[in-house]
């Protein structure tokens, strides 16, 4: 069904959800974030030896990709129902970016096509797209598996 690695050290009130929490930094205009800065879920490769990642097993995270001005494409490596619930946030000292998901796609498309989310940072002041670098973003989803009920 899939390449995760399923732990039982936290409680949840509903069954079938999948959280994924993972961080990665941004590098200027036109350029992917490095896979060496990229933290949580595994390694970004879906292997344990990705550099930089203190964690093993598979990733929930199959890339991160820069697509236009402050906007990335985060494609998870599997299917699901839909997302229950996301946020984003970054490390901007002097509090004028802000992150925010945008377009969602490919939910409940079941376990073989792989859900992606853009996150697009912002200018707090104006609410236009900007690139920024070396600021860590952050992010968590919550996601309904595409084998457990509604």
């Amino acid at each position: 069904m899939s390449r995760r690695t399923w732990y039982s050290d936290k409680r949840v009130t509903s069954q079938g959800l999948v959280e994924i929490d993972f961080s990665f930094t941004t590098a200027g205009a036109s350029t992917d974030p490095s896979t060496s800065a990229f933290r949580g879920c595994g390694g970004l490769t879906g292997t344990d030896s990705a550099s930089g990642v203190s964690n093993t097993g598979p990733s929930a995270i199959a890339s991160i990709t820069w697509t236009a001005t402050g906007t990335y494409l985060v494609t998870f490596a599997d299917g699901y129902r839909y997302v229950t619930a996301k946020h984003v946030s970054i490390d901007d000292a002097a509090d004028t970016l802000v992150p925010r998901v945008g377009t969602v796609s490919n939910e409940g498309s079941g376990a073989t096509t792989a859900v992606t989310a853009q996150i697009v940072v912002r200018a707090m002041a104006t609410g236009t797209a900007t690139e920024s670098t070396g600021r860590r973003i952050s992010g968590t989803f919550v996601m309904k598996d595409s084998g457990n009920g509604t």
